[in-house]
């Protein structure tokens, strides 16, 4: 994962409708609401100024929820003056040819039809747990180039034959297993690196190395709460969650929610809520509880990139991004 640093978001251009053009290279930018404000449709006045101005440039922008009734970000009395800016950013916006605004997610499939946008290339759906696990479909050596031409229509011979160089078959014990690690370079490592890049590299950068975790394991540390309080009554016991604790954590196992995992190492999990809050209130996962945790340090604190691995010792070590394959991948010479 990458956290991306609001404060770089200047050094980000927009030409030609294309979000940081020589890097990520994002046709659309998706703006929600606040999920820690009930999705309300809450921004900074900076950021809504940063946004109209990616509009001005020719950038597409979604917005999804009551955009009509747009707010400042803040607690109580603490925006100030800020909500009437936002609002009048956001009624300009909403005026724009390339700005559209969807009641909820369910629609943002139409919201994206009325932008007149269309992906670059047409796929099959992704499966999203694939970590470790064979892509369903690819049973030969023939079938891993044949789905990456069904991925990538207009990829060459030349750079198929290039890919499968990057994932010899001697190291996999299936085809299934071979494509499913080139779909994951494609489908996170690679944009992980591009975004990254766009931010020039001031970012912090982790991996999840939570025993054998597959994507969405991470899921129930993020949102692992401490303790719970029972009610009982003549018929019926009812659990609900208290308060993450951000103090105190005993070292035990207990039992969570859905996410590719169904038990959670409090200490740890309270460790990277510590630093994601961090993040959140400060805009630095190293601000708060600095004695708490180790130093995360920026992404780029050494010349060839360095993450934090989120597991039982929490270390830090050289990035595994930036490799070969994954600035190949970022080449993007399909297209």
């Amino acid at each position: 994962m990458s956290l991306l640093v609001s404060r770089v978001l200047a050094q980000a251009t927009v030409k030609k409708g294309r979000f940081a053009p020589s890097a990520a290279d994002y046709s659309l930018l998706v703006i929600p609401g606040d999920p820690g404000a009930d999705n309300g449709p809450t921004l900074t006045a900076s950021a809504a100024k940063k946004i109209l101005g990616y509009a001005e440039a020719g950038l597409p922008i979604l917005f999804i929820g009551n955009w009509t009734d747009a707010r400042a970000y803040g607690f109580g009395g603490l925006t100030g003056g800020s909500t009437a800016i936002v609002k009048s950013k956001i009624k300009k916006l909403l005026k724009l040819s390339n700005v559209v605004n969807v009641a909820s997610e369910a629609d943002i499939e139409a919201g994206i039809a009325k932008l007149g946008i269309k992906p670059a290339v047409e796929s099959p759906s992704s499966n999203l747990v694939f970590l470790r696990q064979a892509y369903s479909g690819v049973d030969t050596t023939d079938d891993v180039a044949a789905y990456l031409r069904v991925f990538f229509p207009a990829i060459t011979d030349d750079v198929v034959q290039k890919i499968l160089d990057f994932y010899p078959e001697s190291d996999y014990t299936s085809p299934g297993l071979r494509f499913a690690d080139m779909k994951q370079s494609f489908d996170l490592t690679a944009h992980n690196l591009a975004a990254t890049h766009a931010m020039n590299n001031q970012t912090w950068n982790a991996m999840v190395a939570l025993d054998s975790a597959t994507h969405g394991t991470d899921q129930t540390y993020y949102w692992y709460k401490s303790a719970s309080v029972t009610t009982t009554t003549s018929n019926t016991t009812s659990t609900s969650s208290a308060a993450i604790s951000t103090t105190t954590s005993s070292n035990t196992t207990t039992t969570a929610g859905p996410g590719g995992s169904t038990s959670v190492n409090a200490t740890i999990a309270v460790m990277m809520q510590k630093y994601l809050l961090s993040f959140v209130l400060t805009g630095n996962p190293n601000s708060m509880w600095p004695g708490d945790n180790p130093e995360w340090p920026l992404y780029n604190t050494t010349t060839t990139g360095v993450q934090l691995f989120f597991n039982t010792t929490f270390y830090t070590d050289v990035d595994d991004l930036a490799t070969e394959k994954t600035l190949y991948w970022n080449q993007a010479l399909w297209y």
